[in-house]
């Protein structure tokens, strides 16, 4: 599933990503998001992480951002749009 199939109420082109191996963190290690952070630039309020693996939603929402558990079948665009429109 595409991240466009995902969230079609938004017209989403992103582009962003880091290779685990290249900054030798990964998930669920806190310093991986920050790395991520810095690389683009953002702040931890303007970040919305989804995520299959609870842990790393868990210690994604430690560090300040906004996080989403989804098992595969929930309707992440419908999450997204709400949780948008209310704050």
């Amino acid at each position: 599933l595409s991240l466009h199939d995902a969230l079609p109420i938004f017209s989403l082109n992103i582009l962003m990503a880091i290779i685990s191996a290249d900054v030798h963190f990964s998930k669920p290690d806190p310093a991986i998001f920050n790395v991520f952070l810095e690389k683009y630039d953002l702040r931890t309020y303007e970040c919305f992480y989804i995520d299959d693996i609870e842990e790393n939603v868990i210690v994604a929402e430690s560090i300040g951002m906004t996080g989403f558990f989804t098992a595969g079948s929930t309707d992440i665009s419908k999450e997204l749009h709400q949780r948008l429109n209310h704050n």
